[in-house]
């Protein structure tokens, strides 16, 4: 049971603003401080009402089982072990970029002439 260890890492504040990351002896900003949590949820929040329904339901019953889990069972940061919800970002984000690449206002494009 790693709740207590879970609640206090993310009320720390120094763990939420400034904690690093080592992979492959390169540092960066760990994905469980603020920044990179503030772009996920602006990321999903733009692809949400994009996404389809049934995509919506997995994401939602996916963070319903896994969150818990992770809180209770799982080393604090480690966030690889929220994989039930992988799909759902990977969607998130591929209609995020789709909607950021596509054309200004939502109008349909044209197929090349060949």
């Amino acid at each position: 049971m790693h709740w207590r260890q879970q609640v206090q890492f993310f009320t720390h504040l120094q763990t939420l603003l400034f904690a690093t990351d080592k992979t492959y002896g390169i540092t960066t900003l760990s994905a469980a401080t603020v920044f990179p949590m503030a772009l996920l949820a602006w990321t999903a929040w733009r692809a949400w009402p994009r996404l389809p329904a049934i995509l919506r339901s997995h994401a939602s019953i996916a963070a319903a089982v896994n969150v818990p889990l992770f809180v209770l069972l799982c080393a604090p940061g480690e966030l690889r072990n929220l994989s039930l919800l992988y799909i759902a970002l990977l969607v998130v984000l591929a209609t995020t970029l789709n909607r950021w690449a596509g054309p200004p206002g939502g109008t349909k494009r044209q197929p090349a002439n060949p």
